[in-house]
Order: C-alpha cells, then structure tokens, then sequence
C-alpha cells in the first residue's frame, strides 16, 4: 500500500514538474498576436459600414467563430452596456440565449465608412481589431488585423499550437458573410455636407463665439472631415472673415468648396436691394481673395430667398453678376438651435443630453428628406444637408458622420449633388426659409418647421 502511495505521489511530483516546466516554457514563446488578411468584397463600402458599427448589423455576419470550412454555429448576440450603435457599443457572444458570453466585443473607435476598431475580450486574452475599408474599384478592399499580447503561459501554448492558419480562415469565412449581408442592404443616400456662418455660427450681424475660438473650431471640424475622407462645403460671411483672413484659406487648403454668405449675414427680405447686392458683392470679393479662386455657390442667410418674385429676380440678377449660384438646402435642420443650447449649457449632462437629440435629429431629418422627395418623383436624388461652424459640430461632428454613415449615406460633394435635375426646377416666392423640398411641394408636409418647434419645446431658451 506504501508503495502505490510513494508511486502515487512520484506520479504527481512528476506531473507537476512537467506543468511547472510547460509553463517556463510558454514564457518562452512570443506572446505577440498579430493576424491579418486582405480581402476584396464586391459591394461599396456605405454598404459594408452599417453593418460593423450596431450591434443589429453585426448579428448579420459574425456567426461562425469556428472553422469556416465547417458547418455555421448558431450564436446569440446580446447588446452589452452602452449605446447599440457607434462608439462604445458592447456585443457579446453566446452559444445559448441564457448563457454567458464567450466573446465580447467593444466598439472603441469608429471613422465613417472608413475604418472600425474593436477591442475583443476572449475570456483569456484581449486583442484589439481593425477593419479599415479602401473603395476600389470593383468594391471594397477590407483589411482585418488583430493585435495582443497574451500574458498566461499556458494560453500561449494554445495560441501557438494553434498558429494563425485557423484565425486567417475564420476572418475571410466572416468576410464572405459580411458581404452577403452587405450585398441585400437598400441602395445608400448621398448626401452633401455643408457648413454656413463661416468663421462662426451667426445671431443678427456678428458670430456668436469671441474670434479667439474661431480658429480651434475650424480645425476640428477640418479634422473630422479629412479622417472620414468626406467632402464638405462652407458658406462664410466676408466681414467676418475679414477679421480672421487664415480660416479661409483653412477651408480651401482642405479641399472644401467656399461659398458666399453675405457679408454681414443679412437677410434679403429685410434689407433694402441696392443695400442687399452691396453686402453680397463686398462679400464676394473679399472671399475670392482670400481662397484664391473662384466663388460659385451662394447661400441664402435663413434660407430665406425672397418673399415675392420681384426680389427673387433682382437676387438671380445679382448672383448672376458675380458667377454665383443659389445652394439650396433640403436637409434643412435645427441643428443651429441645439448649438445655440449647447453653448449655453453649463454641465457635461446637459451637453450629453443635447449632443444626442443634435445625432438623433439630423439622422431622422435625413430620412425625412428622403421621404419628402419620394413624394416628388420615383427616382432618388442627392440630399443637401445644412451645418453651422460651431462647437458642437467641432466636438461631435465625427459622431454624427458616423452616425449618418451608419443610416447608408454616401457621402458626395455639393458640386456633384447640384447636377441633379431637381434642383433647377421652379419654386414659388415664400417669406419662411424653407427645404428646396418642401418648396417644390408648398402643399406637403414641413417635418423640418415641425422639427425646430418640438425641439424649442424640449430645450427652450433661458429667460
């Protein structure tokens, strides 16, 4: 009996031994992760974004964690803590509807329609994952890559028995999925981004924000701009700009199209005419001396365009004159009144609280528009969204590009949008500033007035 106790106990002597020795040797392996893989997919990227940024679109295509030789494993996403879209958004990953996630997915950076970054949490090691998307073009080039670091010993035995073969598989089965997926979404919505009251969002005659913020606020909305390759527009108000004659060139440098505000943000159908055209001209000028080229678009302070078609007419004249175009707005949201509420806020709630109607409502306004122009004719057409330089949009304007790109917009640029027919076509005189839309159908509905005035009701002005 002894004796199989002593044999016993070398037995497990001998076991531990080997288990203390596997794991000094597992710190001798590499505990780097990098797996990557290339893979071409035959859809457009605003079609792919969606759906790598939600957790409804992931639950399309991530549904093979295994081989993806073998047969698909029938997972069960679950949303996290957090949002269900964007940044911060938790998705984990479980074999039964009750069970506790495997895997678990955060979503840590999002550029729209470019690029996706996770950090993945495998119970035993954390990776952080990559998909950055390149149009091509025959579709979208979609590079995967995965990096960590694998503290346990013994995990990196696993990790290097394993190899990368079986992961490099299971990325390109996912891939092949998240194309399928990609491939049954609608067709996206483009959209022209566009900024007015350059250098600054404008009250009456003068920005609203002291010119030392000017400067800070263009450069990050230039930022967010050139991170998610998207082309913009801005209409700035010569006098303004006068003061401040870098921003501009700022604007110019980055590729965007500069168009004509007025000088002093006057509306037409308060200002005499001869008064009127002299504000405009003087504006005119002094913008194409600043970004050293021609200045085409023109954009109406309040979208107001003339109350009766005398003053429509002398305006046309005017622009015409000068080289410039009207650049109507169909998107025509109440962004500028959530910025006006979030300078005011004193509070990072109050500020959270805002930035979230500012996403949401400029999302459903685009869907709004798309509505409204289905009402008009059974073929798409490019939408115009209008923004103000502002601090909520140098805060929150990547979000919202996200957020957009998310929805299925294609972003384009205003000279693209314009070409579409619907925007020569007639309107009638009105005193509102109004969506071209919504002038094209004055009998329809105006979701965009419906808008500003539910919005004033949930964050009305300070007394």
């Amino acid at each position: 009996m002894r004796w199989w106790v002593v044999r016993a106990g070398a037995g497990l002597l001998l076991l531990a031994v080997a288990a203390v020795g596997v794991g000094a040797a597992g710190f001798l392996l590499p505990g780097a992760v990098h797996v990557g893989v290339d893979e071409t997919l035959p859809v457009s990227p605003e079609r792919v974004f969606p759906l790598l940024v939600s957790v409804d679109g992931i639950r399309t295509w991530w549904t093979t964690p295994g081989s993806a030789d073998g047969p698909p494993i029938p997972l069960h996403v679950v949303a996290l803590d957090g949002p269900t879209i964007g940044r911060g958004t938790g998705v984990g990953f479980a074999a039964e509807a009750s069970g506790e996630p495997f895997e678990r997915w955060r979503l840590t950076e999002a550029r729209a329609g470019r690029r996706v970054e996770y950090d993945v949490d495998f119970g035993v090691f954390v990776v952080h994952r990559v998909l950055t998307l390149t149009p091509v073009p025959d579709g979208t080039l979609v590079r995967w890559t995965e990096e960590g670091f694998v503290e346990n010993p013994l995990v990196r035995w696993v990790v290097w028995l394993e190899g990368t073969e079986s992961a490099e598989a299971n990325f390109r089965g996912a891939l092949r999925q998240l194309a399928v997926a990609a491939a049954a979404r609608p067709e996206p919505v483009s959209v022209a981004v566009t900024f007015d009251d350059l250098p600054y969002q404008t009250e009456g005659r003068r920005p609203t924000a002291p010119p030392e913020r000017w400067g800070p606020v263009t450069d990050s909305i230039l930022t967010h701009l050139r991170e998610a390759a998207v082309p913009a527009a801005v209409f700035a108000n010569g006098d303004a700009c006068a003061e401040a004659p870098t921003l501009v060139p700022r604007w110019r440098a980055a590729g965007a199209t500069i168009g004509n505000h007025t000088a002093t943000h006057v509306p037409i159908d308060r200002t005499p005419p001869e008064a009127w055209a002299a504000d405009v001209t003087r504006s005119h000028d002094t913008l194409v001396a600043q970004s050293g080229g021609p200045v085409a678009w023109f954009r109406y302070p309040y979208l107001r365009q003339g109350d009766d078609l005398e003053t429509v007419l002398a305006a046309e004249k005017v622009l015409t004159s000068l080289g410039e175009r009207n650049a109507p707005v169909t998107v025509a949201t109440a962004e500028w009144y959530l910025a006006q509420r979030y300078d005011a806020a004193t509070t990072d709630a109050e500020r959270e609280v805002l930035t979230e109607a500012y996403l949401t409502t400029t999302s459903d306004d685009v869907a709004a528009a798309v509505a409204l122009t289905t009402a008009l004719r059974p073929t798409p057409a490019p939408q115009i969204l209008l923004l103000h330089v502002n601090q909520l949009e140098a805060d929150h304007l990547g979000d919202l590009l996200v957020r957009l790109a998310a929805d299925g917009v294609r972003f384009v640029a205003l000279d693209d949008a314009l070409r579409d027919p619907i925007y020569a076509e007639p309107t009638e005189p009105s005193p509102a500033g109004l969506s071209w839309l919504v002038r094209l159908r004055p009998e329809g509905p105006d979701p965009f007035g419906a808008r500003e005035e539910e919005l004033a009701r949930r964050f009305p002005t300070p007394p």
